[in-house]
């Protein structure tokens, strides 16, 4: 009896890793690492060509977070609203400009 507890107590953790693993490794695959502070900021754009979620966000060359959402603004059928996830030790200034290249 005891040795059937334990199998089914290690299988039941196993089982609970691999879902874990499995969250971990899907979230991150949509470009978002869930162990990683980060800051979300949403921008209007009237055009994204060809702008995809876990496209990189960069500063200067060097990327500092990702694309996670495109999507139509509700309130106006021409704009799009674009959600990118950056560093949280990134300090992004008020008067900074996103500009797609």
């Amino acid at each position: 009896m005891a040795k059937k507890l334990k199998n089914e107590t290690i299988l039941g953790l196993m089982a609970i890793v691999v879902l874990f693993v499995m969250i971990w490794g899907y979230t991150f695959l949509k470009g978002k690492n869930i162990f990683k502070n980060s800051n979300t900021y949403y921008i209007t754009y009237n055009y994204v060509d060809e702008l995809t979620t876990s496209s990189p966000v960069l500063v200067n060359g060097f990327q500092v977070g990702t694309v996670t959402d495109v999507n139509l603004d509700p309130e106006d059928v021409e704009a799009l609203v674009v959600t990118i996830e950056v560093d949280g030790e990134i300090q992004i200034p008020n008067s900074a400009t996103a500009v797609l290249a």
